[in-house]
């Protein structure tokens, strides 16, 4: 693969056509450095196609694709259906081609997301995710996106590299409004789900 400039990049919508090209993302990031939770092995296509179809149907997903429309990039998160929770979209998934790592790719990923949200995702007030403890470059880049730290989940994940527990850190990117206000009238929760 030529390495393509962030410039060069095109971000769009994922769709069900992008099932078998976001899983050989997938199994090559989960390759690279432990730089997914799952391990190469568990990135199937059945996998794949349930959390773009869910991200479709109730959220959010975007995918990064070279000039020759090669998937280099994918950012995922959805509900969970419950209604006391549906002004939050979690289980918030990145994966960035080991080659293109480090060039912004991330960065258009979630510029996307939190455009898409802001301006017509009304109804989501909140975005989730979870980081292992030691990717600081990741927390860096989510926190310069509008996240912030929520707490330290301590030993909830296996270090692959250094076979060790490891914490994970919850955080969250919270829409812009005063706290004491009431939710937006465009917010009507028993129409959502």
């Amino acid at each position: 693969m030529s390495v393509p400039q962030p410039a060069q990049l095109s971000i769009r919508a994922g769709t069900l056509a992008d099932v078998e090209a976001v899983r050989a993302l997938y199994a090559a990031a989960s390759r690279a450095n432990g730089g997914l939770a799952r391990y190469p092995e568990e990135v199937t296509s059945d996998y794949v196609r349930t959390f773009i179809t869910r991200s479709i149907a109730d959220g959010v997903i975007v995918v990064a694709v070279t000039a020759d429309n090669e998937v280099v990039g994918e950012l995922h998160c959805y509900r969970n259906g419950l209604r006391r929770f549906a002004h939050v979209i979690g289980a918030l998934t990145v994966a960035v081609h080991p080659s293109v790592q480090g060039q912004g790719v991330g960065r258009q990923l979630f510029d996307a997301l939190i455009h898409e949200v802001q301006y017509n995702r009304l109804d989501v007030l909140r975005i989730e995710l979870i980081t292992q403890e030691s990717n600081t470059r990741a927390q860096r880049l989510y926190a310069s996106v509008g996240f912030q730290a929520e707490g330290r989940l301590v030993d909830a994940i296996l270090n692959t590299q250094t076979g060790l527990m490891e914490s994970d850190i919850p955080m969250a990117w919270l829409r812009n409004r005063p706290a004491a206000t009431k939710l937006d009238a465009r917010f009507k929760p028993n129409q959502l789900i």
